[in-house]
């Protein structure tokens, strides 16, 4: 019989960007594969995200924007925000920042609309990247710009911004594949602000983030080895100079993870 087929890993920037913000919840959502709970943040995040991707698609105009936003929200957006000191829901900001934008919102300018909303993977080294890209347009040179939608209305920091900055360029690797060249602005459409923060592509700035998916992939292969505590620790040899053995046993979420995952290993066997 042949070796079997090893299924090749799947890394989008939501997977390792979670692994640095918050291993627990790395763990359970990509390890565990624990079901997650919906937020309202999220929900209107995807109302809208849907509403700009079925405009930009011809699939509504665009005088039926703030109709349909009225019309689906308290089907599409269920939970309920958080309170503010002064006892108000963070629901009515965010509810009249919508009614604001899409009342004022005059499409995408002189772009051309190449893709909203495209799913896509890339094969990078040993593994495949994939993410789904908001909107791809072209200028009137025929130079590509890529934007996504924020429902946040500002960046906290510069170094928040460079986080989400990463990710575009990231997803630059898929419009090189499809279209030969890289696009010439990134931009961010922060429609609670009534804002597009655009951004000049640089090819240092391209090259960091692809360095960082590498070694974030690097440490989170590390995470997958199989890893026996008994083993590893009592019968290995090597045990005392063991890279991957210091990895697993330096981070106290993932010993207890790993003690748990064994304990089951020997009930099942027994």
């Amino acid at each position: 019989m042949g070796e079997e087929k090893q299924e090749i890993q799947r890394f989008s920037f939501s997977k390792l960007s979670t692994y640095h913000t918050c291993l627990v919840s790395f763990i359970a959502s990509y390890i565990l594969k624990l079901p997650q709970t919906q937020n309202a943040f999220a929900s209107y995040g995807s109302l809208m995200h849907l509403l700009l991707q079925e405009f930009a698609q011809n699939k509504l105009e665009i005088y039926d924007l703030l109709t349909e936003f009225e019309n689906r929200y308290e089907e599409n957006v269920p939970e309920e925000f958080p309170k503010l000191r002064n006892g108000k829901s963070m629901e009515d900001g965010y509810y009249d920042d919508a009614i604001r934008y899409l009342s004022s919102f005059s499409g995408f300018g002189e772009y051309k609309v190449l893709a909203a909303e495209e799913v896509f993977e890339v094969q990078v080294e040993d593994f495949i990247f994939n993410g789904v890209i908001d909107l791809i347009l072209e200028d009137l040179n025929g130079d590509i710009v890529i934007m996504d939608h924020k429902s946040k209305k500002t960046f906290a920091d510069e170094d928040e911004e460079k986080i989400y900055r990463r990710q575009l360029y990231l997803y630059c690797l898929h419009i090189h594949n499809k279209y030969g060249k890289y696009p010439i602005k990134l931009k961010f459409n922060m429609f609670r602000n009534l804002d597009v923060l655009s951004f000049e592509f640089k090819q240092e700035e391209f090259d960091e983030a692809v360095n960082w998916m590498l070694e974030t992939v690097k440490e989170i292969k590390k995470i997958y080895c199989d890893y026996d505590y008994f083993f590893c620790n009592h019968l290995c040899g090597y045990g005392k100079i063991c890279h991957a053995k210091r990895e697993m046993e330096s981070n106290k979420t993932l010993k207890e993870y790993i003690k748990r995952e064994n304990k089951k290993k020997v009930t099942n066997d027994c």
